[in-house]
């Protein structure tokens, strides 16, 4: 039996998990002031947007005692306010159509509103048919922002180098999508590298909504420091102040496949599945397997991307550098590949 302490400090780490669930879940409401500022975190996803959201979830309070309203995707996801939105970004509509977007502005007690949802940049990652255009699709994602109806909006781009974009994509892929070929194999068949410029998609933002309302902050930052900097820096870039925050229970969310993972669920996706549910009951699977093997200590899975990354080089060092001199010249991080030039 357990001793009256060990009872004692679970209880109190169940605590701390619930308190932390509630921040995260709570939208808080209040009374609806004059919105001001729209600050969109549009991702990208594979930069760590799981755990930056948690982060920012943990801090709702403080952030909205600061003058921040927040709307994460455990806010988002499941009650339409993304759906048209989603639509019109992957091409499946014409017509842009902010009603359910919108809603999110409801109630907002703050000037300022700071929606996190990456899902607004999914079409970058590689796999569907449609995804093949790459980047581009921030073209369609600009012209929903441009039609919503706020006086002033700000980005915040997170973004990750080329080569290991992809090969978080592919894990992506792996879990979610049912894909069994290898690495190699899923980027001769389902990645153009000419699709995967950073620096095309910033100059797009910066013409639409101006050079100062657009921040950069590059993944490779949690490498070089911790994710508390990576947070930091994302949140001052926008001149939000992180003073008073404080970390989440779990300070890793949806962690990388680990190698053991990732084979196994190679092997569980060529199992044939019948409909929708049968495939989330898939990635709920693997999502448990890799959990398993994450706390277990089992190593993140790092494809072999030799060629990957050469190819991903010769596109876009030259641009990387230019990037990372123009929005965070003060950072040295791997963004720009020169590690790989040594």
């Amino acid at each position: 039996m357990k001793s009256f302490t060990a009872w004692s400090e679970t209880g109190k780490s169940r605590a701390r998990q619930v308190r932390s669930y509630l921040l995260r879940r709570t939208p808080l409401g209040g009374p609806t002031g004059k919105l001001d500022t729209l600050i969109l975190h549009i991702g990208s996803p594979k930069t760590a947007t799981s755990t930056f959201q948690d982060w920012l979830g943990e801090n709702r309070w403080t952030l909205r005692r600061d003058g921040v309203d927040l709307r994460i995707p455990s806010d988002i996801r499941g009650k339409s306010y993304i759906a048209s939105a989603m639509e019109y970004i992957n091409g499946k509509e014409q017509d842009i159509d902010t009603s359910g977007f919108s809603r999110l502005f409801e109630s907002v007690s703050t000037r300022n509103l700071l929606v996190s949802e990456e899902s607004l940049t999914n079409t970058f990652i590689p796999g569907p048919k449609r995804n093949r255009n790459g980047f581009d699709s921030i073209d369609r994602l600009i012209k929903f922002i441009e039609a919503l109806e706020t006086p002033n909006k700000k980005i915040l781009l997170t973004v990750r180098r080329q080569d290991k974009f992809l090969a978080s994509s592919y894990a992506h892929r792996l879990q979610r999508s049912g894909e069994t070929a290898a690495f190699s194999g899923w980027t001769r068949a389902k990645v153009d590298f000419r699709k995967l410029s950073w620096l095309r998609v910033v100059d797009k933002l910066e013409s639409a909504f101006g050079e100062e309302n657009v921040s950069v902050v590059p993944f490779e930052m949690i490498q070089t420091t911790n994710f508390r900097a990576y947070y930091e820096r994302s949140l001052s870039s926008l001149n939000i102040s992180t003073q008073n925050h404080t970390e989440p229970t779990d300070p890793i969310k949806n962690p990388s496949l680990t190698e053991v993972s990732e084979e196994i669920a190679r092997i569980i996706n060529r199992l044939p599945t019948k409909d929708v549910a049968q495939k989330s009951k898939r990635t709920g699977v693997i999502e448990r397997i890799n959990n398993f093997t994450y706390a277990i200590g089992d190593r993140t899975s790092r494809p072999d991307n030799g060629e990957v990354a050469q190819a991903c080089q010769a596109y876009y060092q030259s641009e990387n550098i230019e990037l990372a001199k123009r929005k965070f010249p003060d950072l040295k991080t791997s963004f720009t590949f020169e590690k790989l030039s040594r």
